[in-house]
């Protein structure tokens, strides 16, 4: 189950050479905050770590509600293949 302490890696057999872009693949495309999200992961950083190195570029202290969607949306490249837990 992820969680804060969770680390996540991208699915590398998932990898696409555009996926700096807003688009995945050609079904899932990520909005801005989506793509911050989304290049932070690395296979090193935890859930958490993610979440306040998020909460400092979009300028919000309110740690629940990043976390719960930083969670949320992490669930949602999980169960599409497009991540990993480690």
């Amino acid at each position: 189950m992820l969680n804060l302490n969770s680390i996540v890696q991208k699915n590398v057999s998932n990898e696409r050479p555009y996926l700096k872009s807003l688009i995945i693949n050609n079904q899932f495309s990520l909005n801005e905050v989506g793509k911050l999200i989304f290049i932070k992961i690395d296979g090193h950083k935890t859930v958490e770590d993610i979440v306040y190195n998020l909460m400092e570029e979009v300028d919000n202290d309110d740690f629940k509600e990043v976390s719960e969607d930083v969670l949320e949306f992490l669930e949602n490249l999980l169960e599409n293949g497009f991540i990993v837990l480690l």
